[in-house]
């Protein structure tokens, strides 16, 4: 999704956003620096958009990387959805997983209602469909992002994805991607010899 200049620059918001990161499911652990935190407290004030596995365990997540880490709220298309991931979430961590009534919110417009709701960063893991319109609301809300992958599912979405990335820069604030290959130390290794051309030509690639 981001020029090489780009994915520099997510990286090195990363190192802000994140302290550790450990590989746990598909994007690892959410470590998140106190320059993310509420100014004047510690706390920091987590929203799950979409409550499926992949949510929940990113919530999760969010939760084992920093003891100041509370989810604040929940927001998901579907009811029974959203009552499981705060069920599960409330047994593991039954104080900072405590998700209130009034901000647990169900419907299409569920994400705007999370984002208004107090929250400090939002996770983003509902259908790829919607992730352009949910980060461009993030960023405009001046909320710090994890945002799972995929981006988008067309070039239009790519697009609003990126002007959203951009927005973000310049505003200070941090997303970051689900994608986790590009944090890992030896996969950016073998890129970059890749990319050097220490193995010649690329002709053909395989996924497995």
């Amino acid at each position: 999704m981001s020029k090489p200049k780009t994915r520099s620059r997510i990286v090195k918001s990363r190192r802000h956003f994140l302290k550790t990161t450990a590989a746990a499911g598909a994007i690892g652990s959410l470590a998140l620096s106190r320059a993310a935190h509420a100014q004047g407290s510690d706390e920091l004030k987590v929203g799950l958009v979409g409550c499926g596995g992949r949510g929940t365990g990113a919530a999760v997540n969010a939760l084992n990387a920093d003891p100041n880490t509370r989810i604040t709220a929940l927001a998901e298309v579907f009811e029974d959805r959203l009552k499981a991931s705060r069920d599960a979430l409330k047994r593991r961590e039954p104080k900072r997983a405590a998700v209130a009534d009034d901000h647990c919110f169900v419907g299409f417009d569920a994400y705007q209602k999370l984002i208004d709701s107090g929250v400090d960063v939002v996770i983003l893991a509902t259908s790829p469909h919607f992730r352009p319109i949910h980060l461009k609301a993030c960023v405009d809300a001046g909320k710090h992002v994890f945002c799972e992958k995929q981006h988008a599912l067309d070039r239009p979405g790519l697009k609003k994805a990126r002007a959203a990335c951009e927005a973000a820069s310049r505003k200070g604030l941090s997303v970051v991607s689900g994608l986790c290959w590009r944090y890992d130390t030896a996969v950016r290794e073998t890129m970059a010899r890749i990319h050097d051309g220490q193995i010649g030509e690329v002709v053909a690639v395989e996924e497995k």
